[in-house]
């Protein structure tokens, strides 16, 4: 046998673990993300925003700097009477 065929098997041999450590990385990654997914979803939307912006109010709607300048000229800008 000569040393190339040897040597070809034996990189080919060597290299399958690593794409089984790959798919394994693969894994955690997107149980990791479903994860994430679901808490954003649940606690931070459904938890922790809404108990924020209630005792915030208006402060929720302001505009800072060039923005509300725009919104203003370009008649966007949220009617203050409307409150």
């Amino acid at each position: 046998m000569r040393l190339s065929e040897r040597m070809g098997s034996w990189s080919v041999r060597h290299r399958l673990p690593a794409v089984g450590g790959w798919v394994a990385f693969l894994q955690q990654v997107g149980a990791g993300l479903a994860a994430a997914v679901l808490i954003d979803a649940t606690i931070v939307r459904g938890v922790l925003l809404p108990s924020v912006m209630t005792p915030a109010g208006d402060a929720n709607w302001y505009l800072p700097g060039v923005r509300g300048r725009r919104a203003e000229r370009t008649g966007l800008a949220p009617d203050p009477r409307r409150a």
